[in-house]
Order: C-alpha cells, then sequence, then structure tokens
C-alpha cells in the first residue's frame, strides 16, 4: 500500500500510451517478498529500464496461469527488466494448472527480459505443468534469456523457456545449466509443445533428459534454432509433417572457433530478417 497515492501517481502516459517505469534494482527481504501479490492482468507498458528485482516470491495466488505477472495482455509490453532468484511454490490448496516465475500467459510483448537463478519447486505431479519464463506464449517473446534456473522438487512437466508455445519466440537465449532431470521424460529446453514460431534461438549445454527444442512440434516452424551437436539424436520427439514447415535446426560444437561461427550466424539472421519485423529493435550477439 501507497500512502496518500493512487495507481495514476504511478505511472506517466505518452502519447495515450500508459507507461510504469522502474528506476531502481529492488532486492526483497523474506517478509517483504510475502507481501507481494502478482499483477493478475497487465495491459500497459513496463520499462524496467535494465533494472533488476531481487528475491521475489511467487506463492499465494489461485489463478491458472501463475507468474509474477498473471497475463500479459495483447497490448502489454514488458520491456528491459531481470528478475534474480525469484522463488515458484505454491501451497496445497492452490488448484492452476500452469506455472512459472515471470508471465504466466503472454498475449502481448516480452522485449529484453531475463530470469536469472530462479527456483522452481515441482512438488506437485498430476497435470501440473512448470516453465522457467513464460507459461502459455500467443504473443511475442524477443531478446531474452533464461539461465540458472533450479529445481527444489522436480515432479511435473517443464519447459525450461516456455510450456506452450502458440507465438513468436525470437531471437532468445536459454542458458540450460538446470541442476536436475525432472521424472517425466517430454521436458524440453525452448518449449514442451510447439504450433508456432521458434527462430534465432541458442541453446547452451546438452542435458540428455531434455528435448532440444521441444516435445512435440505440431506444423509449428523453427529457423536457426542453434543447438549442442549431441541434441542431433534429441532435437523433438515428434514433428507433426507441414509443407510450410522450416526445418533447419543447427548444431555446434563447444569451441572458440564454433563460437564465434555462431555468434556470426545468429547476427547473420537479424540482418536477413529483421524487415519483417520493423517493430523491433534485435540485440546483437557476442562470443562471449
Amino acid at each position: 500500500e501507497y500512502e496518500g497515492k493512487k495507481l495514476e501517481d504511478l505511472y506517466t502516459e505518452i502519447n495515450g500510451e500508459i507507461i510504469f517505469n522502474l528506476y531502481n534494482d529492488l532486492n526483497f527481504t523474506d517478509e517483504e517478498a510475502e507481501k507481494i501479490s502478482i499483477i493478475k492482468e497487465f495491459n500497459y507498458t513496463f520499462n524496467g529500464n535494465n533494472h533488476t528485482l531481487s528475491n521475489l516470491k511467487i506463492n499465494q495466488e489461485r489463478i491458472t496461469n501463475l507468474g509474477l505477472f498473471g497475463e500479459n495482455k495483447e497490448n502489454g509490453y514488458i520491456r528491459d527488466i531481470t528478475i534474480d532468484n525469484c522463488k515458484f511454490s505454491l501451497p496445497e490448496y492452490n488448484s492452476y494448472s500452469m506455472g512459472c516465475l515471470f508471465v504466466g500467459r503472454n498475449t502481448g510483448t516480452i522485449d529484453n527480459c531475463h530470469v536469472t537463478n530462479g527456483i522452481i519447486d515441482m512438488y506437485q505431479e498430476k497435470q501440473k505443468y512448470y516453465a522457467g519464463f513464460v507459461a502459455v506464449n500467443t504473443g511475442t517473446i524477443i531478446n531474452s534469456s533464461i539461465s540458472n534456473l533450479q529445481l527444489e522438487s522436480n515432479n511435473g512437466v517443464l519447459g525450461i523457456f516456455v510450456y506452450q508455445n502458440n507465438g513468436d519466440i525470437l531471437n532468445c537465449r536459454i542458458n540450460n545449466n538446470i541442476n536436475k532431470y525432472t521424472t517425466t521424460s517430454n521436458s524440453s529446453c525452448i518449449c514442451t509443445n510447439n504450433t508456432k514460431d521458434l527462430y534465432n534461438v541458442f541453446v547452451s549445454e546438452y542435458k540428455s533428459q531434455y528435448y532440444g527444442i521441444c516435445y512435440k512440434n505440431n506444423k509449428g516452424n523453427y529457423s536457426n534454432c542453434i543447438l549442442p551437436y549431441n541434441y542431433t539424436d534429441k532435437t523433438i520427439y515428434e514433428d507433426i509433417v507441414s509443407a510450410n514447415n522450416i526445418r533447419n535446426a543447427v548444431y555446434y560444437l563447444e569451441t572458440a572457433d564454433e563460437y564465434s561461427r555462431i555468434a556470426n550466424e545468429l547476427n547473420q539472421w537479424i540482418e536477413d530478417n529483421k524487415s519483417k519485423y520493423s517493430q523491433f529493435t534485435f540485440r546483437k550477439w557476442k562470443t562471449d
């Protein structure tokens, strides 16, 4: 609660666009984190200004797709923020169907957002689905990443980045240094199920019990998804054939020369395709 302030005091309006700005890094104590409620629906612009929110806990709401933002709606634009050391867990009474650390359902745009050192307690197995970044994406995720995801209990099905993708994932990075395998066999790196577009996505580190791109690709497209070489035999479990499907996964060995080649390929894809996405600015890649 803000004494004497209204919601209108906490945003700026520019040309009819409502913008919430984060002006500092915020590091929450356990007591402060318990008081934070998730943003159930968001349909404005949230500009993190490259700041970090640390030590949040997502553990007390009863909604279907649970994350720090329950739903980023069609006009929602979340940008330039890092969520660090956020923990997702739930009391026994919660009957949610999917949960994650950042956005439960995205139908808008997420741009240059990063989840680092996130913790998920996957203690409920039956009909429970989890993701590190977004549970269900029907909008656009661009220039974003996940790194160092940690599992406590490891039941249920996990999409390390996204669980269900029905939108666009563009120019993103999955640092696949997760600490555990899940008890289920269909967990995946980029998303568990895909029906739309996965373009210019880089996956680091091979984990033998995770599919490199997704478990099931239902007429979705994937182009220039770049994976460790060992994923040649575990890229996708089921790929439903489509005449328009782009079958273009790229594999690499972990050497300095290969990293240089891959950075060039990622940047070349941007040069070749940026005119198709003129509303966005693509972040470029470097080997470090």
